[in-house]
């Protein structure tokens, strides 16, 4: 017998990663480029850069709710749409789901599912009146529809072969875009690394798409590894796992050109520190390509998600330290 708790199962915590990484990127983002736009004044007398640290740690904290609750408020809607429509039966080989072993009724699987959405949509009205950044309201609400409409509505996006437009927007484009722009950095600088976290999150799905491709063809849930096939969708795999790394070529020609003007081009090196994640996302889609199935693909989406989360990490140290160094030199 399994002992967790059927809402934390349900809530799939290996799955998680997909709302850690886009908030170190997004807010390392964020700060590099709030830094380098007043990097001609001093600190000192245009911008408070203690209160600056600490009003980042507080829209970090509200950005990884926000992202956490939007990543479980999905997980709790496949598991509830899935159950009701019967697309979890017996010959599944992924983790059980709650719905359909009989572990919560719908009604307490909605209820669910509506108090992790209430906690999304909650923050992030919070923070958009504190941030007076209403810009983002329209994205906020896009993004309920599509964590509502990925398994659920009229049309599941995910048994229609678009999961993975619905992922990339979602987890993606927004979260690291939303949470760059909400520090304080133009959003179109946050674009390419948005592009390197939905490719990870994108990946993430295939590999739980791979797997359930049997039984999705059996329950016609035509996602995109069904309308592909096996074969395509693995190739789709590597592409996902690999695009991230250009990204990690542009981060480093962003970071020399910026600190280049300060005489620091060397720094653009850092954000190779992202490659650490390389030998192991090698490690993954070797797997991948080698035919992986069942237990073995189950295995591989926390380890997806690790690659995701030390790719970030590692930009987020690449474009943080330089942050640090024009932070101290400006400042008196």
């Amino acid at each position: 017998m399994n002992p967790m708790n059927p809402y934390v199962e349900a809530a799939r915590p290996k799955t998680l990663f997909n709302a850690l990484a886009p908030v170190i990127v997004g807010t390392a983002v964020g700060v590099f480029g709030t830094i380098q736009a007043y990097a001609p004044i001093t600190f000192s007398e245009q911008f408070p850069f203690a209160m600056a640290l600490e009003s980042w740690i507080f829209l970090f904290g509200c950005a990884l709710v926000i992202a956490l609750a939007a990543t479980i408020a999905v997980n709790y809607a496949n598991d509830l749409f899935d159950g009701l429509a019967g697309n979890d039966g017996e010959a599944r080989t992924g983790p059980r789901r709650a719905v359909a072993a009989g572990l919560l009724t719908p009604r307490q699987m909605a209820i669910a599912f509506g108090i992790a959405l209430a906690v999304f949509i909650g923050t992030g009205l919070m923070v958009l009146w504190i941030t007076q950044a209403w810009v983002l309201l329209p994205v906020g609400i896009g993004c309920a529809v599509l964590l509502y409409c990925y398994s659920g509505g009229p049309y599941p996006l995910a048994s229609h072969g678009l999961g993975e437009v619905a992922v990339f927007l979602t987890f993606g484009m927004a979260a690291t875009v939303g949470t760059a722009y909400l520090i304080g950095s133009p959003a179109i600088i946050a674009v390419p690394y948005a592009i390197g976290i939905g490719s990870f999150s994108c990946a993430v799905l295939e590999a739980n798409n791979i797997r359930d491709i049997p039984e999705d063809s059996l329950t016609n849930k035509r996602t995109l590894a069904v309308r592909l096939g096996d074969t395509d969708a693995r190739q789709l795999y590597r592409s996902l796992m690999l695009v991230p790394y250009l990204v990690t070529v542009l981060a480093c020609f962003h970071v020399g050109a910026i600190m280049g003007t300060h005489g620091m081009t060397w720094m653009g090196v850092l954000p190779a520190l992202s490659l650490v994640s390389f030998p192991l996302a090698i490690s993954a889609i070797r797997k991948v390509l080698s035919g992986a199935s069942g237990a073995d693909l189950v295995a591989l989406i926390p380890v997806t998600g690790m690659v995701m989360t030390l790719w970030a990490l590692g930009i987020a140290a690449g474009l943080g330290i330089p942050a640090g160094v024009l932070a101290s030199q400006l400042s008196p």
